[in-house]
């Protein structure tokens, strides 16, 4: 039991999963690997832009999600 627990535990510390305040650093990062001012203002202004997308189009995106969940439901209902 522990060691599931364990194994749990590390699955869900090593996918990567970070805080959506390090979106931010990706273009310090960015920059720093390639010592390109324009690769990172150009993966700034992405992450960025991304973002606005997602927050004016939130209600649009949960509305899609309940429906692809919906059909996946009843697809997997009919092969039963």
């Amino acid at each position: 039991m522990n060691f599931k627990i364990l194994l749990l535990v590390s699955l869900i510390l090593t996918t990567s999963c970070a805080a959506p305040g390090t979106a931010l650093l990706s273009p310090a990062i960015t920059g720093a690997k390639t010592k390109s001012v324009h690769q990172a203002s150009l993966s700034l202004a992405s992450s960025l832009s991304s973002n606005q997308f997602i927050k004016n189009n939130e209600k649009k995106i949960k509305d899609l999600k309940i429906n692809m969940t919906k059909k996946s439901r009843n697809i997997l209902s009919n092969l039963r």
